[in-house]
């Protein structure tokens, strides 16, 4: 039997001692015993990397033998119809029909560089700091030091960022908002993100929470936003302006007619189809890291994030030149949205997925968690999914740009 516990009424002196045994071990290997992953854990992430490299082999052959054998049998057939002296439409190939409208301008051409431009910022960023933490710059006995570079990162990035969206308004002579466009680059989505840190960051100083950021910690952030980001995203822009986009053909004054869409091409179908086999890439890594975060556990599996994020980035240029080929196919010239869209509901279903997944199959770890704690968690996650959108729909534009200018390039406009 223990003993009652007993109500000391005078101070207690405690005290420890601490012993320091030399090791030879060296200090670059002292934290694998800390970092090592168990048995369960490797295969569970080597299983999800081989199932990220099928679903990216998989659309891929679909790309190979769907799409790129049908544009070979529309230059065939366009080649024959050309050559036909008694040929009285040489256009009934579908997409060849947009020659003259597949370039114009998109609705909210302005919102639309601006999100291009923060991806493509997003985008450098990570490239950058997975680099340096692959070759072992980063390490864990330095914590925050990801966070804390990743910050400096993107503020060093504005450059690809502001060049990014002006080369793309900018390769629309008509569009007269260019300074409006660099400020909005620079401020919108970080001043969403900023005000969102905020907030919190305001409710755990009521709260008198030591996880509270210092106040000089957030004057050096809006440092990094309006003494680096800010210039920077006008010498970026400057270079962008100097040298827009060139488009193969110009389009007509007058757009003609978009069909009615199938519901199986609609927008909404293509984001959810795009969204559910992105996401399940990326799943496990996913909620790994979510999980670790709320056991306070290390997360330092770059390697296994590295070949995710990269069939990720394979899956997002695939799914979109897809998209926008069956688009282009049902004569509907409105393709910049969709490329942009469609790879990015991938960081949509990434949030519901794996609120829902935690909330359900995990739900000892929110027991007797503080609201606030759960409204924490929850915002940054949004913030690491609005990312993620910001990355895969830069990635999708990109590509689609890249694969129209090189189709339309290559066929007569009527």
């Amino acid at each position: 039997d223990f003993a009652e516990p007993q109500l000391v009424e005078s101070n207690v002196r405690m005290t420890y001692s601490v012993k320091w045994i030399e090791t030879g071990n060296k200090w670059a290997t002292r934290w694998d015993s800390i970092l090592n992953m168990d048995s369960y854990e490797h295969e569970t992430n080597w299983s999800s990397i081989v199932n990220s490299i099928l679903l990216s082999l998989l659309l891929g052959f679909l790309v190979a033998v769907i799409l790129l054998r049908s544009v070979k049998n529309d230059f065939a057939a366009l080649r024959e119809l050309e050559g036909d002296d008694f040929a009285e439409d040489t256009s009934n190939v579908n997409w060849k029909r947009l020659a003259r409208d597949v370039f114009r301008p998109p609705k909210f051409l302005f919102i639309l560089s601006v999100l291009y431009g923060n991806g493509s910022q997003l985008l450098a960023m990570v490239a950058v700091q997975m680099v340096f933490a692959l070759l072992g710059f980063y390490s864990p006995s330095n914590r925050g030091s990801f966070i804390t570079y990743s910050m400096i990162g993107y503020a060093c990035m504005a450059v690809v960022g502001g060049r990014a969206s002006s080369m793309l308004y900018g390769s629309f002579p008509d569009e007269v908002r260019r300074r409006q466009l660099v400020v909005a680059t620079a401020t919108l989505v970080p001043g969403i993100v900023f005000l969102s840190f905020f907030a919190i960051n305001l409710a755990l100083w009521i709260l008198g929470s030591s996880g509270a950021i210092p106040f000089l910690t957030l004057l050096y952030i809006v440092f990094l936003w309006f003494g680096i980001t800010l210039p920077l995203t006008f010498v970026g822009s400057y270079l962008g302006y100097k040298a827009p986009y060139e488009w193969p053909i110009r389009p007509t004054k007058i757009p003609r007619m978009i069909p009615q869409r199938s519901c199986f091409l609609s927008l909404p179908t293509l984001s959810c189809f795009s969204g559910i086999t992105l996401y399940s890439m990326t799943f496990i890594q996913v909620f790994s890291i979510v999980q670790k975060i709320w056991l306070h556990q290390f997360v330092y599996m770059f390697g296994f994030l590295f070949l995710s994020g990269l069939c990720f980035a394979i899956g997002c240029v695939e799914i979109a030149i897809i998209s926008v080929y069956l688009t282009l196919n049902n004569e509907d010239y409105r393709w910049w949205w969709t490329s942009f869209t469609v790879p990015a509901a991938s960081g949509l279903f990434m949030f519901f997925g794996t609120v829902i997944y935690q909330s359900m199959l995990t739900r000892e770890l929110f027991e007797n968690v503080q609201s606030i704690t759960l409204w924490m968690m929850t915002s940054y996650m949004a913030m690491g999914c609005l990312a993620v959108s910001l990355i895969g729909g830069s990635i999708g534009l990109a590509s689609c740009r890249w694969f129209i200018c090189l189709l339309y390039s290559r066929c007569k406009p009527e």
